[in-house]
């Protein structure tokens, strides 16, 4: 039996991976090997002097040559790698990237696999139509270009509640009074990213974005000229066409899959 330590690198936006990192946990303890999961911190100044960082510029537990360390990462993260933490990234035995991208300095000498994030089997209370007070929801920083967006909603008509920095159970009593979950871009160039609607749709909340797949049905997908158009027709359609929107939108979405991971560490 191998110990494997699973990597978060640490920002303010990536905390909606932790949830993914629990699916890839599962998958290495079901293979019969102990998991321990740490973070890094991007920015010393977000965690205080005194965390033990996992590993990177800011570490004061540097790893050993025999770690068993896998990294998750996003896009997100590499705006913020540096050349110290680019050199102690070295050492990881598999770095797991959220979708395709290139992160500069890494070369070829670490083993990356893409496992971009999907729906996960997870155990919880499906709220039913009546429970969910809330018209739409969205949870994440407020840039102009979102902000934009919910303000057009608003002027709408359709009541919309806003949410940053609330994290874990406390975001998921939301997400489940949510009639409809929404997903923005923050200044529309990213490229598509599912590591937030993922646990959205995990939860079985009617989820609409401007990252979803080509193959997702076109009520589910978002642009800030069809954003109330879309809302609207969403909450129009009731309980039941919610129910569906979100079954085609999981559907082209995939469920969360580990088994690239497991097949690059051999297991």
């Amino acid at each position: 039996m191998a110990t494997f330590r699973l990597v978060l690198p640490r920002a303010p936006w990536t905390a909606c991976l932790e949830e993914l990192r629990q699916c890839y946990s599962d998958a290495l303890r079901k293979a019969g090997h102990a998991v321990t999961l740490s973070d890094t911190y991007l920015n010393p100044g977000e965690a205080g002097e005194d965390y033990q960082c996992a590993f990177g510029a800011h570490s004061v537990t540097p790893p050993r040559d025999d770690d068993r360390m896998i990294v998750m990462q996003s896009e997100h993260h590499s705006w913020h790698f540096n050349d110290d933490y680019r050199d102690v990234m070295q050492k990881a035995r598999l770095t797991v990237n959220m979708g395709p991208f290139e992160v500069a300095g890494l070369g070829h000498q670490i083993e990356i696999v893409e496992v971009p994030p999907g729906v996960m089997p997870i155990d919880y209370k499906y709220h039913c139509d009546a429970e969910r007070d809330i018209q739409a929801l969205h949870y994440g920083s407020l840039t102009r270009r979102r902000a934009q967006m919910l303000e057009s909603l608003s002027k709408a008509g359709i009541n919309v509640t806003a949410l940053y920095g609330v994290l874990g159970p406390a975001r998921d009593r939301f997400i489940d009074r949510a009639k409809v979950v929404l997903d923005l871009k923050q200044d529309g160039t990213e490229p598509p990213d599912s590591t937030r609607v993922f646990w959205s749709l995990s939860r079985g909340a009617c989820t609409l974005s401007e990252n979803a797949p080509a193959s997702a049905t076109d009520a589910c997908k978002l642009t800030p000229e069809n954003i109330v158009q879309r809302v609207r027709y969403a909450l129009d359609v009731g309980a039941e066409g919610r129910r569906r929107l979100h079954s085609a939108y999981a559907l082209a979405l995939g469920p969360c899959d580990p088994s690239p991971m497991l097949r690059a560490l051999g297991l």
